[in-house]
């Protein structure tokens, strides 16, 4: 017993117990001490068969989960241990650390198993597959021949899969670029903070959503097996956000951490890592989740293309996964299906509105989408962000539709009556949307205030902004050549909820001035400019000169953001002047206006809105009014108006992209 008590091993003992005869099942049922011979003295005497219990699968299945555990714990002690040297060596807790190539010279990504509709191959044949061995079950000898099928139309392993989406595979391509991550104590207080106060940014999510960002961060900062690139990135874009919070809050974190300069680092090393190859071509949630940060990036940055470029690639991944369709989300046992689910959802508002905005046909296509809206919580304090994300999904599907049905090629080419029937339709589906999003009760909402002046101002600018774009449909030459009295209204209306949402904007602690120039005025129509710019001239308004006008003085804040801020503010200033003094002179020359009506009629036999080239703009407004401006602003406004008189959302001025509808 002495040699027991002393260093005896979990193996050891499990190996000696296990030579140790069992109790018979009669003599367990009966309470009773059994001498363990087969056949045991009370089975002998009682005249009983004498059965003992041999061990199980499932009991076999637990002594390996046991053995699997006990090896897991020793790598993460060796684990653990390296990370205690590495921290040691470094010196100071609040310096970032490096993540090294020599590192990650191997990264393994988690690649998701491929989708095949029903229409390939592989799923046909599995469905023949199964459909023969239901009719031939009785037949022992076709057993093995349906195994082989069952074996061959599983998918392919992960290296080999992973083959599919490079042509080498070698050492130095697999390699992650140096990306400088902020210190684990730092990570560790923020998640203990998100766990206890959701910032705005993570309340999208639910209970797994907060989860799933606490394995994101073991993943990389407590690795068992080296990170892929889309852990670390798709971790690094969400610290990012989450630093914005802190910082645009005024944290108390910001008295113990330089929340500043680990936003910069985190920004450097996520633009870094979402640019890697892995990211953009193999198909896993990790690597969906960085790009469509990196698209949240881009549109902060006023970069459309970038966007574009990075939402298609997400796309693409989600095909490959199945994410479109429900039953992927069914078959998930990853725990992952719902961030899954709320990220696809994200993409396809993002692809659809730009769609809208850039004069695109969407990625995404309506008829392959089966897969169901994110579920809605029963908390009252959770609910309307959740209802308000679905109601984002079904203004984004009309937004597609209005393009697909009104602005693409084939729509272009119906005849005006059928484009009309259309218009009429949409506006319907549009003006039950606003109404059902004004039943959202916020009574109750966690964070109630940034949604009643961020939330709800930027939905009415979204409203109005895309009902003025479907009705400006019918001044698309070939529909009649008019703006209607409903068009200008939906335009000024639009207008003013831009007016109203700049001044809840300075009353937010959460969203900062380049959010709001970003989001709110690159990335929604300013069609309504446009409209109430000719509107102006043709009813000679200054009334409507006022309203664009105030446009500007709004915009002004923001002019010096960026580039494209700039350039926005440049255009419509140039725009607001021009209309005044053409409203003032009362020399209108657009076309028939009928003031009763309060509609602009575009005379069908000139070419007064259909040419805006720069030498035309003279001879179509004044030459002396048009000599105040510079060679560049003649450029911006011509082709502004060339934009809209073409039917075309955007307008590409001097190489950069500003969106107007």
């Amino acid at each position: 017993m002495s040699a027991i008590e002393g260093d005896e091993t979990i193996q050891a003992r499990r190996q000696r117990l296990s030579t140790v005869p069992r109790a018979c099942e009669g003599c367990k049922i009966r309470k009773i001490r059994c001498d363990r011979t087969n056949p045991c003295s009370n089975c002998r005497t009682a005249g009983i068969v004498c059965q003992v219990k041999t061990p199980t699968g499932e009991s076999r299945s637990k002594v390996d989960k046991v053995t699997q555990l006990e090896e897991h714990i020793e790598r993460l002690e060796q684990r653990i241990c390296i990370l205690e040297h590495q921290h040691l060596g470094r010196g100071s807790a609040s310096e970032s650390s490096v993540t090294t190539n020599e590192q990650f010279a191997s990264p393994r990504t988690s690649a998701a198993t491929p989708y095949e509709g029903d229409s390939s191959f592989i799923s046909q044949s599995r469905q023949a597959s199964e459909l023969t061995q239901s009719m031939t079950s009785g037949s022992a000898s076709l057993d093995p021949s349906f195994g082989e099928l069952r074996t061959l139309l599983q998918p392919s392993s992960a290296p080999s899969y992973l083959d599919d989406y490079q042509f080498s595979r070698k050492n130095d391509s697999r390699l992650i670029p140096t990306m400088r991550l902020p210190p684990a104590d730092l990570v560790i207080v923020i998640l203990q903070r998100v766990k206890m106060n959701t910032p705005v940014f993570l309340y999208g999510l639910s209970k797994a959503g907060t989860d799933f960002v606490e394995r994101l961060c073991r993943k990389v900062y407590f690795p068992i097996e080296p990170p892929s690139p889309g852990h670390v990135a798709a971790m690094l874009g969400i610290l990012c956000n989450c630093f914005k919070e802190f910082i645009a809050t005024s944290d108390p974190l910001l008295e113990k951490y330089d929340l500043k300069t680990h936003l910069e680092i985190c920004e450097q090393s996520f633009k870094v890592g979402i640019e890697t190859f892995d990211v953009l071509a193999v198909p896993s949630l990790e690597n969906i989740l960085a790009l469509t940060l990196g698209a949240m990036r881009a549109q902060l940055e006023a970069k459309p293309m970038l966007l574009c470029t990075l939402i298609s690639a997400a796309i693409s991944q989600c095909r490959m996964i199945g994410y479109q369709r429900e039953i992927t989300y069914q078959n998930d046992h990853t725990g992952n299906s719902d961030i899954a689910r709320l990220l696809f959802w994200t993409i396809y508002v993002t692809d659809k509105t730009m769609s809208l905005l850039l004069g695109r046909a969407s990625s995404l296509q309506d008829f392959e989408i089966d897969a169901r809206y994110p579920a809605v919580s029963n908390d009252p304090t959770r609910h309307p962000w959740d209802k308000s994300f679905i109601m984002g999904i079904k203004i984004a599907r009309i937004q597609g539709q209005i393009y697909d049905r009104l602005y693409s090629p084939a729509a272009l080419a119906l005849p005006s009556f059928e484009r009309i029937q259309r218009m009429t339709d949409l506006t319907i589906a549009l003006k039950s949307w606003f109404e059902e999003k004004d039943q959202i009760d916020i009574s109750r909402a966690r964070y109630a205030d940034t949604f009643e002046s961020i939330a709800r101002p930027y939905w009415e600018i979204t409203y109005y902004s895309t009902l003025t774009m479907l009705l400006r449909t019918s001044s698309i030459p070939g529909t009649g050549s008019e703006i209607s009295s409903q068009c200008f209204q939906a335009a000024r209306l639009a207008l003013k909820a831009h007016i109203n949402c700049f001044s809840n904007f300075h009353d937010s602690s959460v969203i900062s001035a380049k959010d709001y120039a970003t989001y709110i005025h690159h990335n929604s129509s300013f069609t309504p400019f446009v409209v109430i710019f000719l509107h102006a001239i043709a009813a000679s308004s200054l009334d409507d000169v006022e309203l664009l006008d105030d446009v500007v003085k709004a915009l002004q804040a923001f002019r010096g953001i960026s580039k494209h801020t700039e350039r926005l503010y440049n255009i419509c200033a140039t725009l607001t002047r021009l209309a005044r003094r053409l409203a003032e002179s009362g020399n209108a020359h657009l076309g028939a206006y009928n003031m009763q009506e309060n509609s602009l009629q575009f005379l069908e036999d000139t070419d007064q809105i259909m040419n805006f080239q720069p030498e035309s703009l003279e001879n179509l407004f004044d030459t002396d009014l048009m000599d105040q401006f510079t060679e560049s602003s003649r450029e911006d406004v011509s082709a502004v108006l060339g934009s809209w008189a073409s039917g075309q959302p955007s307008a590409s001025l001097l190489g950069t992209e500003v969106v107007f509808q």
